[in-house]
């Protein structure tokens, strides 16, 4: 389950369906309202992944970057700075019109991208900030 609670289809073809209650047992009631929760989370997980990859497109243009490593460094300034990758995304995208992130942050997205960016062009890169 990811951060906006969306489970990705199983894998193994199995049928998930079958999990939710249906039929006269159940009752409309309750299968209306495990489908409102459904389509809730659904629509939630949509627009939490548009502006991840509205972020991703920022950092791609910003670090020329490719859509992988921008999506490295997300993953990566997300867990070092502990905010959530739905915020994160929400910050890189709001300072194309507004404020900055904050230093923290801004320090966490150069640091990250010269990190992927050196072990794409296969050198050691910077030595990791002390201070983070």
């Amino acid at each position: 389950m990811d951060s906006v609670g969306f489970t990705a289809p199983p894998q193994d073809g199995t049928d998930r369906t079958a999990d939710i209650p249906a039929g006269p047992d159940v009752g409309m009631p309750a299968e209306l309202a495990l489908l409102r929760n459904e389509v809730k989370t659904l629509r939630r997980a949509l627009a939490s992944r548009a502006n991840i990859d509205m972020a991703l497109g920022v950092l791609m243009a910003v670090y020329q970057c490719t859509p992988t490593d921008a999506w490295l460094i997300l993953v990566d300034v997300s867990q070092h700075t502990h905010v959530t990758l739905h915020d994160l995304a929400e910050r890189v995208t709001a300072s194309t019109h507004g404020p900055a992130p904050s230093k923290p942050v801004r320090d966490a997205l150069r640091a990250s991208a010269a990190r992927h960016a050196a072990a794409r062009h296969g050198s050691p890169g910077p030595a990791p900030d002390a201070s983070s």
